[in-house]
């Protein structure tokens, strides 16, 4: 480790010797060392540790190296390697691809994940970091076919980046209401109109707020506050939209969300509203403070 911390590339030959010894950890330790010596030049080298040594903690140490020299150029090298590689390997060079945030290789993670197992796992994990607004159809698609929650969670990562850089957010949240209304159900895209927020979410979140059938009826409620809470409404707006929900509130823990949600609308009404709570049983010092 301290030649390759020198950086003297007249080392160079000496440290390589040590990448195929029969130890793991002096393995770890010479390619580490070998790219700090040789940087970018060393990525052949790398590669070759990556598919000779697929299993933890080596793949990870070998993603580590890649993370700090690959460039964007040579990710076409890193995707011809995956057709063949070890499973072991193939995570780590996703992850590399994902980590550079090229959309281009949007559909080499799109194919990955949906072959299933730890390599699909791993592409679904990183998806968001390639996806842009041309790719919402195809994320909504996977997402309806993932049922596994924390799987789904990073399939929303994905899809919030995809609206987020759509040049019209409010149109492609119209689309993802309108693909939950036909093929499965607003519920179920909540987390997402949730974190993207704005007006068209926030008015799909009411009417769940609103359903006495929806099992997610409480949640929503919620999540309206933290949309509402969080927009870039004006103080006025924020208390008009909260007001317009409180007849909502079915018990005293939601009412305290509410009084907590007007708490942060800084106007004089707000004031006057929350004095309205300082005669209610359970929600005095909630109101308050």
């Amino acid at each position: 480790y301290l030649l390759g911390e020198l950086k003297d590339k007249g080392t160079s030959l000496t440290v390589s010797k040590y990448i195929k010894d029969p130890d793991s950890k002096v393995r770890q330790q010479a390619i580490s060392s070998y790219v700090l010596i040789n940087e970018n030049e060393a990525l052949p080298q790398v590669l070759d540790y990556t598919l000779t040594h697929p299993e933890l903690p080596e793949s990870e140490t070998a993603k580590s190296c890649l993370l700090q020299i690959v460039k964007m150029e040579q990710l076409p090298l890193l995707a011809e390697q995956l057709q063949g590689a070890p499973e072991g390997a193939q995570v780590v060079l996703t992850a590399v691809i994902a980590a550079k945030g090229d959309s281009e290789y949007f559909n080499t993670l799109y194919e990955l994940a949906e072959k299933g197992g730890t390599i699909g796992s791993t592409a679904i994990e990183n998806l968001y970091m390639v996806t842009n607004e041309h790719h919402l159809d195809q994320v909504l698609i996977l997402y309806d076919k993932h049922e596994n929650e924390a799987e789904r969670g990073y399939i929303e990562k994905a899809l919030v980046r995809a609206i987020n850089s759509h040049p019209d957010r409010s149109l492609a949240t119209n689309q993802v209401i309108s693909h939950a209304m036909e093929h499965a159900s607003l519920e179920e895209y909540m987390g997402v109109l949730t974190t993207v927020g704005g007006v068209r979410a926030l008015d799909a979140v009411y009417s769940i707020c609103l359903n006495d059938a929806s099992p997610k009826k409480e949640q929503a409620f919620d999540n309206y506050l933290r949309i509402v809470s969080e927009s870039a409404a004006a103080d006025d707006q924020k208390l008009l939209l909260l007001r317009k929900v409180s007849p909502l509130a079915n018990d005293i823990e939601q009412q305290k969300h509410l009084i907590a949600a007007m708490g942060g609308v800084k106007t004089f009404l707000s004031v006057v509203t929350l004095g309205e709570y300082l005669d209610m049983e359970g929600l005095a010092t909630d109101a308050a403070n």
